[in-house]
């Protein structure tokens, strides 16, 4: 299926320095001339969908007057909650272009994983309505077309859409996927949740903390689960076979540390660390493999220190170095079923492991200074860097280690 989209025509709103706005405008006459400017001739869409502001609704019908539009909620303009109303000039361009990227959501604001799922009903919405060979133009916002543009069609979502301007999308009919993240009621794991329910994976997650999660939807199974203890991962992994066909990627996030000098390490805690975060990793694996196809993928998250010393972290980085040589011979033993096994490598990230940051930014301050390109991560920007990995490169190359460190490990 063929989907134009285009930006609606301008309004007195254009220039006025608003961030977001709710405030419903019809068009004014430069956009009126725009349109008379941009008319489509011919009679050759089979539909047309917009949103239900007046801009939007206007546009249609000038630039297409032969069918009478769909109106949508769905493909409305982001609510960005506080930000409502306001002047760009009120703010810090800095914290302006953070919002932008989704890297800071501001209060009541919708967020990546909403907007995302707006979208992805709004195509069901056409899927139901249309048939494989229709033609569709859709009426919309700068907003919901650059998450298409970036997220749907992999291109640049810096340049803004120009009023009526816009691009072709083809929309084909897609099977939800299956992912299992362990470590996923909070930091990374929770993060790459969000990531993979947005985009057309049912998400099941395993962890031992799942009482204390704020659910993100009820989309996502939830299974309180110790990934240490073989027999629970076994358990979780015959209810979940009982409820999909097939398990297309595995994310093994789960892993815990402790910060000690040598002499004080137990043989109990370096048991705990390494059941967790090497052992939970073979077991998951372990379970879950027989329900992996041709095509399918697992990701390990290790860390830079895997092969980067450095002292009081002993039995953690240990994990992680077991975990990368068992990620290069577990993507040789599976190559031959075409399921891949791959790591993502990466320095410091704001979690929880890191939580002494919030009361001592001296120490944060240290961090920061390590690394080359004075990058401290944020959790779903590593959980982006899954997301990508597993969509973009997993079929091309099994065995590997991907490190998005900022330059920590060159140094």
């Amino acid at each position: 299926m063929e989907i134009t989209f285009i930006r609606h025509a301008s309004t007195d709103l254009n220039g006025r320095g608003f961030i977001a706005t709710k405030l419903d405008y019809d068009i004014n006459a430069s956009g009126i001339e725009q349109c008379k400017n941009n008319i489509f001739k011919e009679n050759n869409f089979d539909a047309v969908y917009c949103s239900p502001y007046k801009r939007t609704q206007e546009t249609a019908k000038l630039v297409y007057p032969y069918k009478e539009p769909i109106i949508t909620p769905l493909i409305t303009q982001r609510d960005l909650g506080i930000l409502n109303e306001k002047k760009k000039w009120e703010y810090d361009i800095d914290y302006l272009k953070e919002v932008r990227k989704y890297l800071i959501n501001p209060e009541n604001a919708e967020t990546l994983v909403d907007l995302k799922k707006r979208i992805d009903m709004f195509f069901n919405l056409v899927k139901e309505n249309q048939t494989d060979n229709d033609k569709v133009l859709v009426v919309s916002h700068n907003g919901i077309m650059r998450i298409i543009k970036k997220y749907y069609m992999h291109a640049n979502d810096e340049i803004e859409t120009k009023n009526l301007g816009g691009f072709t999308y083809i929309l084909k009919r897609w099977k939800m996927k299956n992912v299992v993240i362990t470590g996923g009621a909070d930091g990374i794991g929770y993060e790459c949740a969000k990531i993979f329910s947005g985009n057309n994976y049912k998400v099941f997650v395993l962890d031992k903390k799942i009482n204390d999660i704020i659910k993100i939807n009820n989309e996502i199974k939830y299974f309180k689960c110790d990934v240490s203890k073989e027999q629970e991962v076994v358990n979780v992994a015959k209810f979940i076979s009982n409820e999909v066909n097939q398990i297309d990627v595995i994310i093994n996030c789960a892993g815990i540390q402790i910060d000690k000098p040598f002499s004080q390490y137990s043989q109990e805690k370096w048991q705990e660390i390494m059941n967790t975060n090497y052992f939970g990793t073979c077991n998951t694996i372990h379970s879950f493999i027989n329900n992996m196809v041709s095509g399918s993928t697992i990701l390990n998250l290790i860390s830079v220190h895997s092969f980067k010393p450095r002292i009081n972290k002993y039995a953690y980085d240990s994990s992680k170095s077991a975990l990368e040589i068992l990620t290069k011979e577990l993507g040789l033993e599976f190559a031959n079923k075409n399921i891949t096994v791959n790591a993502l490598s990466f320095g410091a990230v704001e979690t929880n492991m890191n939580k002494i940051w919030k009361n001592n930014i001296s120490l944060k301050k240290m961090a920061r200074d390590k690394v080359p390109l004075k990058i401290i991560f944020k959790p779903n920007q590593i959980a982006q860097f899954a997301y990508d990995i597993v969509e973009n490169f997993s079929k091309y190359t099994t065995g590997s280690t991907f490190i998005i460190d900022g330059g920590r490990s060159l140094v």
